[in-house]
């Protein structure tokens, strides 16, 4: 890591949650350091499904461009098969008031709901929704994303607060000054 910072945030683990909550993060203006054991795309034989819940939240963060470019399948509900019969299950539509308020606080379900429009999950490749994910938080101009193994929390031996992580390389050799981190945030509701 060329840069020497220091950092509000380390976050281990750049998949799903570990690239969205540091994007997160770093748009509220705190300075983020993600470490993750390997950039290249994950490569699974499955699929992934985002729920109605999840794209919302996504939505909310500001980050629901990720899922573009993915070709990210529309999904409205489920469809059971059993034997020679099936079932389709399409998601509710959102719970609302007498008001036609959302009953759910968010902004991108009340949207929803306003128009009468059933929410949608969307299906897609694991992979190329981390790849967005983490080009999304390459973007943010105060997080680093530094590609090597946490083996160790390091903590202050008075108070037990954690100041950041020893890594190792993918060469098997420790990095210390780059990863040793000053961090005022760690963990817990923010």
């Amino acid at each position: 890591m060329s840069k020497k910072r220091q950092y509000d945030i380390l976050i281990i683990g750049g998949g799903v949650a570990g690239s969205a909550a540091a994007t997160t993060f770093a748009r509220q203006g705190r300075e983020v350091l993600l470490v993750e054991r390997s950039l290249k795309e994950p490569h699974r034989i499955v699929g992934e499904l985002l729920q109605p819940g999840g794209v919302a939240a996504l939505s909310e963060l500001g980050m629901s461009s990720c899922l573009d470019g993915i070709d990210a399948i529309p999904v409205k509900g489920y469809h059971i098969y059993w034997k020679d019969e099936g079932a389709t299950f399409l998601y509710p539509l959102l719970p609302t008031n007498e008001n036609g308020k959302d009953l759910q606080r968010n902004t991108a379900s009340e949207k929803l709901s306003k128009s009468r429009k059933r929410p949608e999950g969307k299906s897609f490749h694991h992979g190329r929704f981390i790849m967005n994910l983490r080009a999304a938080a390459k973007a943010e101009p105060n997080l680093d994303i530094v590609e090597t193994t946490a083996i160790e929390l390091l903590r202050d031996e008075v108070t037990g607060q954690v100041l950041g992580a020893q890594c190792k390389n993918s060469n098997k050799q420790l990095e210390n000054v780059s990863i040793q981190l000053y961090c005022s945030h760690i963990g817990g509701a923010l």
